[in-house]
């Protein structure tokens, strides 16, 4: 997402994440499993940094409705 990387500390987080993904698997299963763990942690950092944008963007679109 091209949201993702507008974020000063997108890189700094994504380098921490790839670090913390330690594994002692042989060959190809240790990147694989790796891979996992990166998306787990990139779903959750996602939610944390941008919450649900579907339910932000129904809140304001309810908040302009009561203006207009």
């Amino acid at each position: 997402m091209n949201c993702w990387t507008v974020l000063p500390r997108f890189l700094k987080d994504m380098e921490t994440f790839w670090r913390e993904c330690e594994l002692k698997h042989p060959g190809n299963f240790a990147l694989v499993k790796k891979l996992n763990l990166l998306a787990h942690k990139f779903r959750t950092w996602n939610h944390d940094v941008f919450g649900n944008q579907d339910n932000r963007l129904q809140e304001l679109q309810d908040k302009i409705r009561k203006l207009e």
